[in-house]
């Protein structure tokens, strides 16, 4: 692939995203907007309640909508970023498809991490021309398309440090894989398992002739996922 094709895919995959930022999404992106609205104005840390047996979860609202936090507190961290920088253009935090598309900026964002990481590593293994092919193909990939910039899903802020976490193990990083997991887990893990698998030589031969892991991120914790590399499905 040539230099000017690929910066032209890249363009294109880019202006896509942005005429998509301010539509509504899905109507977890009203909850989005809740918890980024209270983590603007309050500390992440407080927005899930204290005290009481069992605990009392704390109720946030925003125009009149109400909602609680079921997610892990980097995720409100990275929101409360969003919000703090949308409250820059509307003080008064009115409900807008700038807010909307401030919350999708944040997934963009993480996109673009993702896409160098993405890059590098495959040029690191395969060369330039494979890497830009690689790229091109996760930012035209209709899938997270959809699923980040016109639904508004908040796995961008996931599938970035998770799959670092596997490249980093892979590269014998163990101590910066264990950090990127961690990160992972503290953005969302509730509804999710990771399961990296591979053949036994797969993170023994020099890096340059690894191949990639598969790995299997499985919605149905309750779920057994199958212990073959070669399956990349979990039963429903």
């Amino acid at each position: 692939m040539t230099r000017k094709l690929f910066v032209a895919l890249v363009v294109l995959g880019g202006a896509i995203r942005i005429a998509t930022l301010p539509l509504p999404g899905t109507r977890d992106v009203g909850v989005w907007k809740i918890w980024t609205y209270s983590a603007a104005f309050d500390s992440p840390a407080r927005l899930y309640g204290v005290g009481g047996s069992p605990p009392d979860r704390r109720v946030l609202e925003f125009h009149g909508v109400e909602a609680t936090v079921d997610y892990p507190p980097l995720a409100l961290v990275e929101l409360a970023a969003a919000g703090r920088a949308y409250r820059l253009i509307s003080p008064d935090f009115r409900d807008t498809a700038v807010l909307t598309a401030a919350i999708k900026i944040l997934l963009a964002l993480f996109e673009i991490g993702f896409l160098l990481l993405v890059f590098t590593s495959v040029r690191a293994l395969a060369g330039t021309s494979a890497a830009r092919w690689a790229t091109s193909a996760y930012w035209l990939n209709p899938a997270p398309i959809v699923g980040a910039s016109i639904l508004g899903y908040l796995d961008p802020l996931f599938v970035w440090p998770v799959t670092g976490s596997l490249l980093a193990a892979c590269g014998g990083w163990p101590f910066l894989a264990g950090i990127l997991f961690a990160v992972a887990i503290a953005t969302k893990a509730s509804r999710y398992r990771i399961m990296a698998s591979s053949r036994s030589s797969s993170c023994k031969s020099p890096p340059r002739t690894r191949p990639a892991i598969p790995y299997i991120v499985c919605r149905n914790p309750g779920s057994a996922c199958p212990p073959s590399p070669d399956r990349a499905s979990c039963p429903s």
